[in-house]
Formats: structure tokens, C-alpha cells, sequence
């Protein structure tokens, strides 16, 4: 049996079963004020506390909506059984890659605010074969805000695992960066 077949056996095993909820996280304007800086997106709504108390409908400032998606990657690796910084227990880091492929029907449904704590939970939905080297993960995920009844988002979340073997090369994603 090829590694490829042995990662898509486990991970279909995975299908319709709960993951997580991860632990709560705070959310922090340190936090978005770095987000702002590293996308170049001064927005005082997600940066300026002053300014979103006096302006903005939600007496202070709120997280940016892709920084909370972003927290997707980190809140998977815990539910992979990881830690902070992609660590994995088990997992053999040469024998599969695992890569953001997209987001379908993603929607920013509730404000999260400074000073909340936010959690994800999701359940896997589908594992195909998309080519000789890679397999396609579906995710159902939210994220939740402690203390609310609607998350702060929701989404069918793709990602690629790419099984590196010898007789096969990663096509679209070479080291070398050739497409």
C-alpha cells in the first residue's frame, strides 16, 4: 500500500466525527494592532480604542475579520493534536505536507471584540484523491466567541496534504517554486 493511500484511510476515518473545540484564546489589541501593521491596514475600527468608543457601533474596537480566520491554521493544529508554532504529536513532518488551499461559503456572522476569547471546533467532511501526490481535505469550522450564541464565523475550509514520495513529484507545488 502507498503512503498516500495509508494517510487517505486515516484521515477518511475522520469523517463526521467532532474536532475539537480548541482551547479559548484571547483576543488582544496587541494582537490586531500587529495584524494592521503586517496587512497595511490602519483601520481605527480594528487599532484606534478612542476612536472606535466615540465612532463605532460596538463601543470599542472589534478583530479583524480575516485575523480571526487567519487563527483557523493555529486553532487546527491543536485539533491535529499540535501545538503553537505547527508541532505535531505523531505526525511524521516529511511524509505529508499539509497547505491552505481555500475557503467556500465563508461568512463573518458576529463582531468579536477586544477583550473576548474566541475557540474553533469542525468536523471533517470529505478527503479526496486530487492527484498522485495529494489529497483534499473539506472542514466544516466555526469559530466561536465565548459567552454568544452566534459565532464569529463559519466556513467549508480546504486545505491540500501533499505526500512527498520518491517516485513522485509535487506537481504545482516544487521546491524549487517552478509551477
Amino acid at each position: 500500500m502507498r503512503l498516500i493511500d495509508i494517510i487517505r484511510e486515516r484521515e477518511q476515518a475522520r469523517i463526521g466525527k467532532e474536532m475539537g473545540p480548541t482551547r479559548w484564546r484571547d483576543v488582544t489589541q496587541e494582537d490586531m494592532n500587529a495584524f494592521g501593521i503586517s496587512t497595511h491596514d490602519p483601520d481605527p475600527m480594528h487599532v484606534d480604542p478612542e476612536w472606535a468608543a466615540k465612532n463605532s457601533p460596538f463601543g470599542g474596537t472589534i478583530a479583524f475579520g480575516f485575523w480571526t480566520l487567519s487563527m483557523i491554521t493555529a486553532f487546527q493544529h491543536e485539533m491535529a493534536g499540535g501545538i503553537d508554532g505547527g508541532g505535531y504529536e505523531g505526525v511524521d513532518d516529511v511524509a505529508m505536507i499539509g497547505i491552505n488551499y481555500g475557503c467556500d461559503r465563508l461568512r463573518f456572522i458576529e463582531p468579536v471584540q477586544i477583550g473576548s476569547r474566541i475557540r474553533a471546533r469542525g468536523q471533517v467532511v470529505e478527503i479526496d484523491k486530487v492527484g498522485p501526490d495529494r489529497l483534499r481535505r473539506t472542514i466544516d469550522l466555526v469559530v466561536e466567541i465565548e459567552g454568544k450564541e452566534r459565532p464569529a464565523l463559519s466556513t467549508r475550509w480546504l486545505s491540500m496534504i501533499l505526500i512527498p514520495e520518491t517516485d513522485v513529484t509535487l506537481q504545482g507545488f516544487r521546491r524549487d517554486g517552478t509551477a
